[in-house]
């Protein structure tokens, strides 16, 4: 029987086995509230979130003690795991090393670009995909200054800073993670951060598309009015102007309709 649910088209990352997006099936995850240095413990509560059923278990790594056990937790499951680490990128680069099959790390967090780039490199080098999630309760202070409550614009707008990030820096093997306690600001919140990234890739066709045809009708002009033939030179310096007055109207329009509402 044919599912009555209509699923968006998404890109398929990998963690470890588990196929997450496309059109694989909806994984199940859950996380340990154990000390992750306790090995044991932490070892069978992963064993007892698999036997109720879940594909994905998310560890706590809040220490480099905790990623050194974390190490030892991989070698006694076969489930795949995703360490969540907050603000230490050597957490992260560690438990790369020592089997993690996703990160659970936000770039802002992470402090100089130079960090987060050793991230994102050992990442890319060892296929392992990075989660980014937002919470509805944790939202940076300015963002909670800016919209006085948590809400879903409040969570893509964060959403979107870490990605940009990734964005900058070629990579795109990750997956947005959006919570909150309000079910509905969740899916609204999930369903802003599609329609942004959609009209984000509309504007950048639309940004090529546009110095494509400036640049093709001044070399007509130049040629029809001024039989002039254009050198290599001629043409970089053109594609960099119509690019620069581009970024100017640009700016100009979203500090327009930023102050004044402009819709």
């Amino acid at each position: 029987m044919k599912s009555p649910i209509k699923r968006r088209v998404s890109r398929q990352i990998m963690v470890g086995t588990v196929p997450v997006g496309g059109d694989a099936p909806i994984s199940i995850q859950s996380m340990t509230n154990t000390e992750t240095t306790d090995v044991n413990a932490t070892v069978q509560q992963i064993k007892s979130i698999v036997n109720a059923g879940a594909d994905i278990v998310r560890v706590s790594v809040p220490s480099m003690e905790a990623a050194e056990a974390f190490g030892k937790i991989r070698q006694q499951v076969e489930v795949p795991l995703v360490a969540d680490i907050h603000f230490d990128y050597r957490i992260a680069l560690r438990v790369a090393d020592l089997g993690v099959d996703c990160l659970r790390i936000n770039p802002g967090n992470i402090g100089r670009e130079k960090r987060v780039q050793a991230v994102v490199d050992k990442a890319r080098d060892l296929n392992i995909p990075l989660r980014i999630g937002v919470n509805a309760g944790s939202l940076e202070k300015d963002l909670q200054k800016k919209y006085g409550e948590p809400t879903s614009d409040a969570l893509v707008e964060s959403a979107m800073r870490h990605v940009e990030i990734l964005d900058s820096m070629n990579f795109d093997n990750f997956k947005l993670s959006l919570k909150a306690s309000d079910i509905f600001m969740a899916v609204d919140a999930y369903l802003r951060a599609i329609t942004l990234r959609k009209s984000l890739i509309k504007d950048w066709i639309s940004f090529v598309l546009t110095i494509l045809m400036i640049n093709s009708l001044s070399f007509v002009i130049f040629n029809l009015f001024f039989n002039y033939e254009v050198s290599y030179i001629s043409q970089m310096v053109n594609v960099v102007f119509t690019s620069l007055l581009y970024f100017i109207f640009s700016f100009l329009f979203n500090f327009i309709e930023g102050n004044f509402n402009v819709r």
